[in-house]
């Protein structure tokens, strides 16, 4: 498969290689054009750049897997009050349409962080009990 990781920094990208997979790294700055070009020639996309709604359903292939890491603040106004929400990298409402997978922005990829972190420090538990 092709991979996709968008990022703020290529620095804090290296570790987060895909196994088995070719992976390309776009900065945060790369052309809309240029990053459009590599979002529809992944299979995965992996945002992580922190800006709202960058990537776009027009930039995916039918059938992609988003995962959308990057969450920025918004305020927007709801009748006379203004209410401040999390938006993530990926236009979700449409990006779902066209994507076989997307990850959520609230209640996404942090459970799965939480499950990592659990997983983690039961190993470092485990690993302390032998000794």
């Amino acid at each position: 498969p092709l991979a996709l990781m968008l990022s703020q920094s290529t620095t804090d990208s290296k570790s987060s290689l895909i196994s088995g997979a070719t992976v390309t790294i776009c900065h945060g700055d790369t052309h809309l054009n240029n990053l459009t070009w590599y979002c529809k020639n992944s299979d995965i996309v992996i945002s992580t750049v922190g800006r709202a709604k960058v990537v776009q359903h027009r930039m995916i292939k039918e059938g992609v897997v988003v995962i959308d890491v990057g969450i920025s603040k918004s305020w927007t106004d709801k009748a006379v009050t203004s209410k401040r929400c999390f938006l993530g990298d990926v236009d979700f409402d449409e990006v779902k349409l066209v994507a076989r997978w997307i990850t959520p922005v609230s209640g996404g990829v942090s459970r799965i962080t939480v499950a990592c972190l659990v997983s983690n420090l039961l190993e470092l538990a485990r690993q302390r009990q032998k000794k």
